[in-house]
């Protein structure tokens, strides 16, 4: 559009090259930051609509590849909601059958303000309509599509791209499109090609994990709580979602909350063990245990050991 990039990346603090790199990351503050500079710098709030419009799954590198050589629909449908991670979206997206239909709903994983919201979830609903439609060289048939905001300004423009009944001020959102779609043959399928990307993704998603920032804040939030270990629900309120959306995120990367409450309390275990004079029973309240017969359980299932060997085998 001939806007400079310096433009769109104000008050955005990335390392020079940052663009030229394929590789880079950018955290999700600085991400909404970008979309809220070129919606107010382009004046267009239709822009995650036409965005979707002018994606090349190409662009997405491996995971893209991964989708351009599954064999039907479903496969790259499947492929696409385990490694959604990897592209860096707004949304989670989910799938679901109901009668001879599917439902593929988007939620986003933010409370945004109203005119970020609309933006993800519009470039969400065109990119995955227009790679649908790519990958099976035709355009799918929508029977609906629901969203959760008002009509905007440009509505118009939605009948005119997706040609189907649009509801707005709907409980979810979501598109609705017959079942047999997803049993069609993708043109570009090649079986090599999909085994090579769907393992080089893998790792991809590996490494992503192991920086992960939406797990680390988990973390952060739950050491940081004086002892007091939340419940699910209170850590949902914490991060502005539902409890819905918060397992979501998790089970996508294929882990839970109590499994990371759970690496928590044997990481401060192990420190009250290695680098304190405190009692097992002491340790064993603070990291949350009403019985210390519970917590030596535990403590054996997470490393192997109780908590008493462990602390002999600390040299002094």
């Amino acid at each position: 559009m001939g806007i400079d990039s310096s433009r769109l990346l104000d008050g955005i603090k990335l390392e020079n090259g940052w663009l030229d790199n394929d590789e880079s990351l950018i955290t999700y503050p600085d991400y909404i930051r970008l979309i809220r500079n070129t919606l107010d710098i382009t004046r267009d709030s239709a822009l995650g609509l036409k965005l979707g419009q002018t994606v090349n799954l190409a662009m997405f590198g491996a995971f893209g590849y991964a989708l351009m050589s599954s064999r039907t629909l479903k496969d790259a449908a499947d492929v696409f909601l385990k490694y959604q991670d990897l592209p860096g979206q707004l949304t989670m997206i989910s799938k679901k059958q109901s009668g001879s239909d599917w439902i593929i709903q988007f939620e986003p994983l933010y409370p945004f303000e109203d005119q970020v919201l609309v933006y993800a979830i519009e470039e969400v609903l065109s990119t995955t309509y227009y790679g649908m439609s790519f990958l099976l060289n035709q355009k799918i048939g929508l029977r609906e599509i629901c969203l959760n905001y008002p009509a905007p300004e440009h509505a118009k423009l939605y009948e005119e791209m997706f040609h189907c009944p649009v509801r707005f001020m709907s409980s979810e959102n979501y598109m609705r499109l017959d079942a047999g779609f997803f049993d069609l043959p993708i043109f570009t399928a090649n079986r090599s090609v999909y085994e090579y990307c769907t393992q080089f993704c893998d790792e991809m998603l590996k490494g992503l994990k192991k920086s992960d920032q939406f797990i680390d804040q988990i973390r952060n939030i739950i050491m940081t709580s004086l002892g007091r270990f939340l419940k699910i629900r209170e850590m949902a309120k914490e991060l502005g979602m539902s409890t819905r959306s918060l397992n979501r995120r998790l089970q996508v990367r294929n882990t839970s909350y109590k499994k990371i409450i759970n690496e928590v309390r044997s990481d401060l275990s192990l420190r009250y063990l290695e680098n304190t004079n405190l009692s097992i029973d002491q340790i064993a309240d603070l990291v949350g245990f009403s019985e210390t017969t519970a917590f030596r359980k535990a403590f054996k299932i997470w490393t192997g050991i109780s908590p008493s060997q462990h602390r002999k085998t600390v040299p002094h």
